[in-house]
Formats: structure tokens, sequence, C-alpha cells
């Protein structure tokens, strides 16, 4: 055993069937710490949990309400072949095989950061109601407009059924036959989904979707093991295949890059559309619980201003910037003339750090500002810990030292 073993994530397995022993070393060798688990399963611990469809006695424990109890709680990983017309849950992990345990950290990665997306937009809706003010900062959209999911692959006897099929369940299809057409799309209108349903690099496809607020990606066919959000069979049962993207694509919600602001809502910022100071303050409490309940760490990212203020102008250009960069789960706060504070979930302090870099390198590469206003940036990141209270970490944030990364 590795010296180190104590240190990788735990997995819970249950599972009764001659296989057991080979899974268990299956995801010790993927870099897991597999426990045998046994009735009654624990239902509040964010330890996942991997249940071996093969298994007969155990696993009917975990059959019907008691299964989906679980799943709102803890990852559940669905190890085996699943019934004939089934699929997994949005928040289950389906593997077929042994073979696909290797990819099982990344597929629980995917299925957290969904989870915490979920939970981010849950908690901004508390906060926002404390405001007596809607929501405008994902511009979530209304429920008489049509999902759009954009398709990736070749228009033939697979994409006709799929765009019929989906048009009757109110979901509207965008075709695109390669990459490059797609990223035209993906910058002209916003989408709920990706499909791509054609042999692309991974690498390809992230720089596709990099920058689109965490857009889900689906790769069709059978038997795909690159990782992303999942897969979907177009060959087999083409009303499951639908009813699977329908569902996915209206439970979506649409992101724009900045905020629309209702005047004079107190909630955001009239200048920039971001959130004010006020809103960050009241949501940060709530933000640090579900950090401390979700067993994930949480930084402040505090970018000002080293020798005066910005214009409006540079201000209103530069928060755009900053939002197209982030992710769906970062909230962005303008606080004055001169600076803005981000909070970071499941960032720890070396994440925030490179995110400060790469924030102040896009300020210096845009036309529009360039290094005449990215060297006036410096920026400051703060790690929660255990002794800090909201208002400590926020103060711990406005206060130096600063870091400068483009020089003058």
């Amino acid at each position: 055993m590795h010296e180190f073993a104590f240190k990788d994530p735990q997995i819970e397995v249950l599972s009764d069937s001659c296989r057991r022993d080979a899974i268990l070393a299956r995801l010790a060798t993927a870099g897991f710490r597999p426990l045998l688990a046994s009735p009654p399963i624990e239902q509040t611990t964010s330890v996942p949990l991997l249940v071996d469809l093969n298994a007969s006695g155990l696993v009917d424990h975990l059959t019907g309400a008691t299964l989906s109890g679980l799943t709102a709680d803890r990852p559940i990983v669905l190890l085996g072949a699943l019934p004939k017309g089934a699929l997994p849950a949005k928040n289950q992990v389906h593997i077929s095989s042994l073979d696909m345990i290797a990819t099982l950290s990344a597929r629980l990665d995917l299925r957290r950061r969904s989870l915490l997306r979920e939970n981010e937009r849950d908690l901004r809706e508390q906060t926002a109601r404390t405001f007596g003010s809607p929501l405008y900062f994902e511009g979530r959209a209304e429920a008489a407009s049509t999902p759009k999911v954009l398709y990736v692959g070749p228009i033939g006897a697979r994409f006709l059924p799929l765009s019929k099929g989906l048009s009757s369940r109110g979901v509207e299809v965008v075709a695109s036959i390669t990459l490059q057409t797609a990223a035209m799309h993906i910058a002209a209108e916003q989408f709920r989904l990706l499909i791509v349903d054609q042999k692309e690099d991974a690498s390809d496809i992230e720089t596709l979707v990099k920058g689109q607020g965490d857009l889900p990606v689906y790769l069709a066919g059978q038997g795909a093991d690159r990782i992303f959000d999942g897969t979907i069979d177009l060959d087999g049962d083409s009303e499951t295949a639908c009813d699977f993207i329908a569902e996915r694509a209206k439970s979506v919600p649409l992101r724009t890059r900045l905020s629309r602001v209702r005047l004079g809502a107190t909630s955001h910022d009239p200048l920039t559309g971001l959130y004010s100071e006020a809103f960050l303050r009241a949501h940060l409490p709530r933000q640090m619980e579900a950090c401390a309940q979700f067993e994930t760490p949480l930084t402040l990212l505090h970018l000002r201003c080293r020798d005066g203020e910005f214009s409006s102008s540079d201000l209103v250009h530069m928060a755009s910037l900053y939002v197209s960069n982030l992710r769906e789960t970062d909230l962005l706060a303008r606080l004055n003339q001169s600076s803005f504070l981000a909070v970071l979930r499941d960032t720890p302090y070396a994440g925030a750090a490179k995110l400060g870099v790469r924030l102040t390198e896009v300020i210096g590469e845009d036309p529009k500002l360039g290094p005449n206003v990215a060297h006036r940036i410096v920026w400051r990141a703060v790690e929660r810990r255990g002794s800090f209270t909201p208002e400590g970490l926020i103060s711990s944030a406005l206060q130096g030292p600063y870091t400068r990364t483009v020089a003058a």
C-alpha cells in the first residue's frame, strides 16, 4: 500500500457478489480508499456509495424510495447494467463495467460540481428574498421561453428523429456539423446543453465550452468513456433519449454574461449589474455554512485599483470580462469605484491566486483596456479557516498586502 494512501478519498461499497474483491482492488488502484458498507446505510455523509447492481441481497435495501432519498444527500455510483430503458438520475453516476472505475474520480467530480451549482442557486434565492427583489444575476429563463440544445454532428439518421422528438417536448435543437460552426452559435446565443455526435478530441470540446458557465456536455453513442457530463445512446430507444435530453435541458438555468438590474434594486449594483456589497455580506454566512457542510474550501478574491479609481466605462467593461471568466458558483460584487470582491466556492487559496493572475492578464490582453489598466490592478486572496467569521473573512480580504501581476 502507498504510504500516503490514508489521504485517498473514501468510498463505501455495497456488494455481496463474487466480484466484490475485484471492485475493491480497482477502486484502490483508481486512487480511492474503499470500505465495505452494510445496512442500515448512512444518508447524511458526503462519502460516495458504490452499489454493485450484480449483487442480489444487499442491493434490495436500496430500491425505490430509499435509493431516491439517499441520492439527495450523498453521491451514489451504480455499477453494472441498468434495467432496459432506465437512465440514471442526474445526481447519480453510472458505470457499466469494472474497466470504467478508472474514470470514476472525474465523474464524481462532475456530479459534485453539478450539486454545488444547484446549492448555490438555492442559497442565492434565499438571500434575494431578504432583499424583496427577484434575482436577475443568472438570467433565469422565463417559463414561456424555449430551451435550446446545440447538436454537433452529421445531419442524418440520428439527428432528424432527435430534432423531431425534442421539438414535440418543447426543446429547440440547433445543428452544427463542425466545432468551428458550433463556436459561432455559442457566441451568438445561449444553450442549455451541448450534444457531440462525432469523434472529437476532448481538448477541442473543452476549448469550445470554456467560459460558458459549465455548459453541460453529453457525448452520443454507447461506450463513449471520455469524461464530460455523460453519454446518450441515440441508436437505442429514441423516446427515452429524448425524454432524458429534454429533462436535462429544462433543468439547466440560462446564464447571461451580465446581470439585468431592476431600477432601485438593493441586491445589485446599478452601474455594472453585479451584486452589491450588501448582498455579498448577507449571502456569505450561508455560503460558509454550506462549505462546512460539503467539506469544501471557500476563498475571497479582492481585486482593486492601486492608485485611485477606475472610470465608470472601464468598470463596466471589466465587470463583463470578469463574469465571462468566472464560474456560475462564483459570486462577484462591485464594492466601489476602485474594487471588486469575488467569493469563490470550492476553491482553495492556490486556485484563487491563479485566478487573480489570470483575470489581470485578461484585462491586459483586452484591446479596449490593455496593460495601461492591468498594471493598476492588485489582488489579494484569503481562504476561509475555521476561526473566521463572515465579517472577519471580508475584513481580511480587504486588507493588504496585495499582489501585482502586471508590472508598471
